[in-house]
């Protein structure tokens, strides 16, 4: 059967990336940091009262009557997380505060606490976002396969210091502050996914040494100003993931 591409904004990549393999993939994605806000009913997904934006969708009379879930065999829920922080939703714990033992700034913008009380700040920041409560209700409404894309790392590039506020606090530390964000980060999707049931499986990053960096590589980026929203390459690799789970799960792994 059909997969639905189930999500936020970064559906783009790999709704773009499943053209360019000729292949029609069912999306409904609501743009939105924090999102997507979904809501279940009589076997429909549709578009929660929680969040502004309008679905951008492919499939006839979504907007108006919702998806059937019933008529996909898996979904491909994309994302999971919060971005970059730097550029983060203002009630993000590294926007309200700044890990103390990193910050270098002489006069730090933000109040300053420990690594344990922001681990727990950025926990339950994960657990409220619309996209966790929309993945949890998803899992409760369907019981086929749900391949979950973790949000993308950021790329070296942002860490402009004239720009971000992130090296302005953090100078020299600021590459560890962020690894050490995404790795948290993806432990707590680790956990909320586990906690979901055996048909849902959080995707690995494509690199996993991205994480020991906390940044993606640049190759990732073919197109520089919106890498992730926009770009093939980081979409078609999220699609051979799904598809090489799906061969596991069939009891063939490819050469």
């Amino acid at each position: 059967m059909k997969t639905l591409l189930l999500g936020n904004s970064h559906t783009g990549c790999i709704l773009i990336a499943s053209k360019e393999a000729g292949e029609r993939l069912d999306t409904f994605g609501i743009p939105g940091g924090l999102g997507p806000d979904l809501e279940f009913t009589d076997g429909y997904v549709k578009k929660g009262q929680r969040h502004g934006k309008d679905p951008k969708t492919n499939i006839p009379d979504a907007l108006t009557k919702g998806v059937r879930l019933a008529d996909y065999g898996s979904i491909l829920f994309s994302t999971l997380g919060s971005a970059d922080p730097q550029f983060a939703n203002r009630r993000h714990p590294l926007v309200r505060f700044a890990r103390a033992d990193m910050v270098t700034s002489a006069d730090p913008t933000l109040p300053l606490a420990s690594q344990s009380l922001l681990e727990l700040l950025i926990e339950a920041f994960v657990v409220g976002m619309f996209a966790t409560q929309s993945l949890i209700a998803l899992s409760q409404n369907f019981r086929g396969p749900i391949y979950v894309q973790p949000v993308p790392l950021p790329l070296r590039s942002s860490l402009d210091p004239t720009v971000t506020p992130t090296t302005a606090l953090y100078g020299d530390n600021a590459t560890a502050v962020l690894s050490w964000y995404f790795k948290y980060q993806f432990g707590v999707m680790e956990r909320i996914v586990g906690g979901l049931g055996p048909n849902v499986q959080l995707l690995p990053y494509p690199d996993l040494a991205a994480l020991e960096t906390g940044f993606s590589p640049d190759t990732y980026a073919v197109v520089q100003s919106n890498p992730w929203h926009l770009s093939d390459f980081y979409g078609g690799m999220i699609l051979d993931q799904v598809k090489r789970l799906r061969t596991q799960s069939a009891g063939t792994v490819p050469a």
